[in-house]
């Protein structure tokens, strides 16, 4: 029972927020060369959509089957 560790979920969310900070560095930068800073604001409800979003398709593409290009 590895997530039940004393400690566990002060590193998950240290992950999460290193995670977030490169993300929004790299965002910032681009967002910057191309003038649309004013997109940044979606940047926090994205991150909270990813958690969701990353693991239903991960099970989602494990428990199904898919064609790509007749193969």
């Amino acid at each position: 029972m590895g997530c039940l560790k004393p400690g566990f979920a002060e590193i998950l969310a240290s992950l999460f927020i290193g995670k977030c900070a490169i993300d929004f560095l790299f965002l910032f930068l681009t967002s910057a060369l191309f003038c649309k800073k004013s997109l940044l604001w979606y940047f926090l409800p994205a991150q909270l959509f990813v958690i969701l979003y990353f693991p239903t398709v991960a099970v989602c593409l494990l428990s199904g089957s898919y064609t790509w290009k007749g193969r």
